[in-house]
């Protein structure tokens, strides 16, 4: 029964993952890059619920970013049906990812008939993400409350009334264990450390690639307005900022100097609107082709995901 949970886990992360890259309007190949990350791997290979959040959240930000920039693209019933449901699912997977509904503010009023149509429409999702999200948050925290450690009550306190006092912890951790999340958003560990640990040239490798195949890509330079920027800016700053504060709610004692707990495959959701962001704003030259670009990428995530396998067959067998 586990295997089965796990096999039918993995195919509709699978299929989400396909129908997000089929749909995203560029950036197709650092999308699909990200999702051959060893942990996004290990993630859907299993019951966690990661699968799901990160497909979702791929699937969302293709939609929408394909309504934005589909010139053709006009906002339809059966569209404003799927980004309900899509936004109710990211809602109701963890409160940290509630901000990427946001993302619904970038559709132009271009795209609806009627201004009150754009108002009416992302108002009422927003508004239906966010009571799903509190309504679900109610439920699950009797279950949450029973593997915690620390005192939230305390946490909370602590952060309310010095604010400037968490936010000194919150940059102390980013500066300390920074690298530490990247190297393993990379695949540095894999099953907490128990699987396989892949050190420093692994992870590297992979960020290389990642680098060059969006450095490359001539299709995500696409030019945002001051006000896209904006709303993309705050949602990534959101979700980490709600990534860090839920974790020092609920799993770290009032003494501790940095926030424990957080992992790097916590900021895989966010990688297509951070990329986009960051990389549709550098200007390189390429003097290759599309196809000589992805045929490299390919190669590049066989040869690094065959020497992954080969490390967890001899280090498990």
């Amino acid at each position: 029964m586990a295997y089965g949970a796990r096999i039918i886990n993995m195919i509709i992360a699978i299929f989400l993952l396909y129908a997000a890259i089929k749909i995203m309007p560029f950036g197709k190949l650092g999308m699909l890059i990200s999702m051959c990350f060893p942990i996004a791997i290990e993630g859907f290979t299993s019951m966690s619920p990661d699968a799901i959040t990160i497909s979702v959240a791929y699937l969302f930000t293709a939609y929408v970013l394909n309504i934005v920039f589909n010139k053709e693209k006009m906002v339809r019933k059966v569209d404003v049906f799927v980004l309900a449901v899509l936004s109710i699912l990211i809602s109701l997977c963890k409160i940290v990812y509630l901000p990427l509904v946001g993302l619904l503010l970038l559709i132009p009023r271009e795209k609806f008939k009627t201004r009150k149509q754009q108002v009416l429409t992302v108002g009422i999702i927003m508004t239906i993400s966010i009571i799903a999200n509190l309504v679900w948050l109610g439920v699950s925290s009797m279950y949450l409350s029973m593997y915690k450690d620390g005192n939230s009550g305390d946490q909370l306190s602590t952060l309310l009334h010095n604010p400037i006092e968490y936010l000194q912890r919150l940059f102390t951790t980013i500066s300390v264990f920074g690298g530490d999340y990247i190297y393993s958003l990379l695949g540095s560990e894999l099953g907490w450390n128990e699987f396989a640990y892949m050190y420093t040239l692994f992870p590297l490798l992979f960020g290389l690639l990642f680098i060059y195949a969006n450095t490359s890509d001539e299709s995500i330079k696409v030019r945002l307005t001051k006000y896209q920027n904006i709303i993309i800016g705050l949602i990534i700053l959101a979700v980490v900022g709600l990534i860090f504060t839920s974790l020092y709610i609920q799993w770290n004692e009032p003494q501790n100097t940095t926030i424990i707990g957080v992992q790097g495959r916590y900021f895989i959701p966010l990688i297509p609107i951070a990329t986009f962001f960051i990389f549709s704003k550098l200007k390189f030259t390429r003097d290759q082709t599309e196809e000589q670009v992805t045929k490299k990428a390919g190669i590049g995530i066989c040869i690094i995901n065959m020497y992954m396998l080969i490390n967890l067959l001899i280090l498990n067998i």
